[in-house]
């Protein structure tokens, strides 16, 4: 009798369950939109096993460090229960992921023939939960990954997006903090003395520091809420074009990298340097930086590290622009198309979903999808928030921002190569006070030069026909870090550059053919790793070599380019056609030749645009 009211209570249990995740097997059997193709992954087992049941069924979930603590810990429970679907006992695993991480995963195209979905099903996770719906939205402007992470999937969580400072700083700053805004934050990262003014002058400067938008949600959405309150716009109007196009979205994207303090490769890099700062009497390493609630709670706990910080962030809510950022639930194609596996992914969702798994997430520091949370006061962090919004920009835009972030992110080795023949005197109309195209083109190049970090290096060479020791082209200073020590008394090589750019004078003829030969053979010999490798030219005229007859000819110049450049060691060749008498055609078979791209200034006065373009042109 005891044995038959078990078996009933079991079957009952059985009966409620596949109830409750009735209309969830119907969301799961819209999401199965498509097939993939995905290389082997490795998963590590966290959560616990399903004891005593013949052959489980593993459902392998891929999370963002962020979220993966309490989904093991739900992970467990579930296992224990002896949750079945379909009459087999369902075992969680979790695998603790960075979001970055599984992403460039699921976009890695296939090397072999495309393979069917229960083919792939072995070596992709069941269900992705990373810290953010940001990453379904990359994902679907990635054709691979497109195929394997649905677009739209069920939040189960959410974070907003803060400002973290520490506890001292946000006191210094008084009324100033509860007024934070992302307006308020680009301009204090600019500011001479910032802490001098709040009476810590042995706090320094303003630090302003962050992850790489392409690793983190939160340096992401950062970066585009300055952007956008520099162009006082809200950021849902952003474009691709924003960030490919738009000058003044670009340069607030690019004053924000140039002035960073500290920009880490991941969230928990960013972590890891302001823990190795957190000591008794040490000033923070960083003044402000952009973090998730979750992320910031996980960091005052300790997560990760051998005890609680010592001095606690604080979470700033900009006045100007909340964001809430969902953390979605996205079961993966492989199990969308296994009737089997969709289920125990519904099954979870549902066990998740229950009182006992959001109290998990809470308890972790995360919200609720809507945005409540029941995290104690004592924290600092309010159980209600303030008035906030779900950013809703596309993955492909998300991409541009990103794109363009990693151009001028990276470091570059670059050899500036500037025409000074006499064509060059020619005076340019329009323009005040009177210049010629060479003033024009050096004023624009040592104003272009605060656009690079102070580890770029640069190098300055000057070309006409007949310059010294018979040839055509002269070496004004070697490629050197802008910071490093000057050569010529001016403090450093930025200085040199800038004097000896305002001492070019014009002359002679144009030996534009031999000089980039010699420039990019000069530049290959110095090829430095880890950078971006490159020639700039700057030309207003044609090859005009009447001193070498015969001389190299546009068609032997592609020849030596395209049999010496190497695509394991890349020298690109960025040319700029100056002025009305620049022949462009030639210049862009010349750019071509190394993978590069030219461009033209038509009107001398939009040289500084131009340079812009080719100095933030990282592709």
């Amino acid at each position: 009798m005891t044995g038959r009211r078990r078996a009933g209570q079991r079957h009952n249990r059985r009966q409620r369950a596949r109830r409750r995740a009735s209309p969830l097997r119907v969301l799961l059997a819209v999401l199965a939109l498509a097939g993939l193709t995905l290389g082997a992954v490795t998963l590590h087992r966290i959560s616990a096993s399903a004891g005593g049941c013949d052959h489980p069924l593993t459902l392998r979930v891929s999370a963002d460090p962020m979220v993966s603590a309490p989904l093991a810990a739900t992970a467990a429970d579930y296992d224990r229960s002896r949750t079945t679907v379909d009459g087999r006992c369902v075992a969680v695993q979790v695998t603790a992921t960075p979001s970055a991480t599984a992403l460039a995963t699921f976009s890695r195209p296939a090397t072999a023939k495309p393979a069917t979905v229960r083919q792939t099903a072995t070596e992709t996770p069941d269900v992705w939960v990373p810290e953010s719906t940001d990453w379904l939205n990359l994902a679907g402007a990635n054709p691979t990954a497109a195929a394997i992470i649905p677009r739209i999937s069920p939040a189960i969580a959410s974070s907003p997006l803060v400002v973290a400072m520490p506890g001292p700083m946000v006191s210094a700053l008084g009324a100033q903090a509860d007024a934070m805004s992302w307006a308020a934050l680009g301009q204090d990262r600019y500011a001479n003395h910032f802490w001098a003014g709040h009476e810590h002058p042995e706090w320094g400067e303003f630090r302003f520091g962050f992850a790489l938008p392409g690793t983190s949600t939160a340096s992401r959405q950062a970066l585009v809420a300055m952007a956008a309150a520099d162009a006082k716009v809200d950021p849902s109007k952003f474009t691709i074009t924003s960030f490919t196009d738009d000058r003044g979205v670009q340069l607030s994207l690019l004053g924000a990298e140039r002035s960073a303090a500290a920009v880490a490769a991941t969230p928990a890099d960013l972590a890891s340097a302001l823990r190795a700062h957190d000591a008794p009497g040490q000033t923070p390493y960083l003044s402000a930086a952009p973090m998730l609630e979750a992320q910031l709670i996980a960091y005052n706990r300790g997560q990760g590290s051998s005890g609680p910080a010592r001095t606690p962030l604080t979470a700033l809510y900009p006045r100007d622009g909340l964001d809430l950022m969902p953390v979605p639930y996205a079961v993966t194609a492989p199990a969308s198309g296994d009737p089997e596996r969709a289920r125990a992914a519904a099954s979870f969702l549902a066990r998740l979903s229950t009182a006992d798994g959001q109290a998990a997430l809470r308890a972790a520091g995360l919200r609720s999808p809507a945005g409540a949370g029941t995290v104690s006061p004592a924290s600092g962090i309010p159980a209600l928030l303030p008035a906030h919004r779900v950013p809703t920009l596309s993955g492909d835009v998300l991409a541009a921002a990103v794109g363009f972030f990693d151009r001028i992110h990276q470091r570059g080795s670059t050899l500036a190569v500037i025409d000074v023949s006499g064509s060059m005197a020619t005076k340019v109309t329009g323009v005040l006070p009177p210049a010629t195209r060479l003033q024009l083109a050096t004023n624009a190049a040592t104003t272009g030069l605060a656009l690079f970090a102070p580890d770029d290096q640069v190098g300055l060479w000057q070309f006409s026909t007949d310059l010294a020791d018979g040839r055509d082209y002269q070496q004004l200073s070697p490629v050197a870090a802008l910071d490093s020590p000057s050569r010529l008394g001016l403090g450093s090589h930025l200085g040199d550059l800038r004097q000896l750019a305002a001492g070019m004078r014009p002359r002679n003829d144009t030996a534009l053919y031999e000089t980039t030969l010699a420039a990019f053979e000069a530049k290959n010999a110095a090829w430095v790793p880890g950078r971006l490798n490159q020639v700039v030219v700057l030309t207003d005229g044609a090859n005009d070599d009447p001193g070498h007859p015969g001389g190299l000819s546009l068609t032997g110049l592609l020849d030596a380019l395209k049999a010496q450049f190497n695509r394991a060691r890349p020298t690109r060749i960025i040319t700029i056609a100056y002025g009305e008498d620049a022949d462009p055609g030639p210049l862009e078979r010349i750019s071509a030749a190394t993978g590069a791209r030219s461009y033209i200034s038509r009107n001398p006065a939009d040289i500084l645009n131009v340079f812009i373009d080719a100095v933030t042109d990282g592709g």
